[in-house]
């Protein structure tokens, strides 16, 4: 069982974790990894608990990884992965852009707008 106090994180910050370690019997760069669910990291650092992590069988020593942000919809936070999409408060454009726009109440429409969508 391998154990793991990390510190200075918030619970609610936490994207990703994984066990980085190296495989045995191989080249000194050749390392592999293991998801951990963030549920459970998230848990341990809101309850200001330690991580507890069994050992993988191909090493001793592993290294615990957490991806973290304060910003969830910060640039660059997210991926085209089905686990890690942008918040609902997300916006792809800047404030003034016309996609950011509220539109009145009753907006004006082009009168060939049939053909354009079409």
């Amino acid at each position: 069982m391998l154990v793991f106090k990390p510190r200075g994180i918030p619970a609610s910050a936490v994207r990703r974790a994984w066990l980085k370690f190296k495989l045995p019997g191989r080249s000194k760069s050749r390392t592999a990894g293991r998801r951990i669910p963030t549920r459970r990291v998230r848990r341990a650092l809101s309850r200001s608990k330690p991580v507890r992590v069994r050992r993988p069988r191909a090493s001793r020593k592993a290294r615990l990884v957490i991806r973290w942000s304060t910003d969830p919809c910060a640039f660059g936070s997210f991926s085209n992965a089905p686990w890690n999409v942008p918040c609902a408060s997300w916006r792809p454009y800047g404030p003034e852009s016309p996609f950011n726009r509220r539109l009145p109440a009753s907006p004006r429409l082009e009168p060939n707008s049939a053909a354009i969508v079409a």
